[in-house]
């Protein structure tokens, strides 16, 4: 079993940003974020490879005044000795409402990271074999288990687990899981009162995205945090409801393995705009955020694209 060479933030914590040394003696020779032909210095008969798939997409929060989406999960991640591969295939981060794409490297794959869902659906996120998307919510939400994957005898991924949506009038939802990847953190939709979505889940690379939270009449909201990967994730953005006035903050995107995630925004606040796109995530596999909606649909955030990163 390929060693691991990552390290291991706490949950909702960060570490230090800086790509893995790799295993004892070798050099990081080729770090790949596009898809296309791979030349090699010398003729290695061997590489040691980390491959990571695309982050998953946030949720859209739907057109309305109490919708709140999940975020997406991060790209899973796999590694281990391969045969140099002449190209590869680097998996594009997810747009609003879509799974991440496959990173692949000769005969390993590292898969795409699940989307989050819907609020105005209420719908679950997608099951992930990097991590998995996490619910909407309007009123309530269903979650995505996280995955463990058995990519080849050489790599393995762990994706979090996503979390249940939740409505209640104050309150926070629950976090992604942590793993190899990042869970989606969940969609909170709060009537009048506080609410805070749920932080995306912490992974070796690329961080879940928080989920978004929105309100109505006085309403204060908070979007979740993007859990940490290598590079930390975005925090995510408040509202604070004036009057009749609706509010929402959507959600930081997830951390990846060669960039941070973008943070969330603010809606509504008595004349502010009326939706909030969820934050990005990090380059690298990084979750996005979940849309915000004060009275309008915010997008989710993409999610990063994939890398390959190649150790002779």
């Amino acid at each position: 079993m390929a060693l691991s060479v990552f390290p291991v933030p706490s949950a909702g914590g960060t570490v230090t940003p800086s790509l893995p040394a790799g295993p004892a003696g070798l050099t990081l020779r080729h770090t790949i974020t596009s898809t296309g032909t791979v030349t090699y210095t010398g003729s290695p008969s061997a590489v040691y490879i980390i491959a990571v798939g695309g982050g998953g997409g946030g949720g859209p929060s739907g057109s309305g005044q109490n919708y709140a989406a999940g975020g997406g999960g991060a790209g899973a991640v796999v590694q281990g000795w391969a045969t140099p591969a002449t190209s590869v295939t680097i998996g594009a981060g997810g747009a609003s409402a879509t799974n991440g794409g496959n990173t692949v490297f000769g005969y390993i794959t590292a898969f795409g990271g699940g989307r989050g869902g819907s609020g105005i659906t209420t719908q679950s996120g997608t099951i992930g074999s990097g991590g998995s998307g996490s619910g909407g919510s309007g009123s309530s939400g269903t979650d995505g288990s996280g995955t463990t994957f058995a990519n080849n005898f050489y790599g393995y991924s762990i994706g979090g687990s996503a979390s249940t949506a939740k409505s209640a009038s104050s309150g926070t939802a629950t976090a992604g899981g942590d793993g190899t990847s990042g869970g989606g953190g969940a969609g909170f939709s709060s009537s009048s009162g506080t609410g805070t979505g749920g932080a995306g889940g912490a992974g070796l690379a690329g961080g879940g995205g928080g989920a978004s939270a929105s309100g109505q009449a006085n309403a204060t909201t908070a979007g979740g945090a993007g859990g940490a990967g290598i590079y930390s994730g975005g925090t995510g953005g408040t509202g604070n409801g004036s009057g009749f006035q609706a509010s929402g903050g959507s959600a930081g995107g997830g951390g990846g393995v060669l960039g941070a995630g973008s943070n969330g925004t603010s809606c509504g606040n008595g004349g502010g705009p009326n939706f909030a796109a969820g934050g990005a995530g990090g380059n690298g596999g990084g979750g996005g955020g979940g849309g915000a909606s004060a009275n309008g649909n915010g997008a989710g955030g993409a999610g990063g694209a994939g890398c390959v990163l190649i150790y002779y």
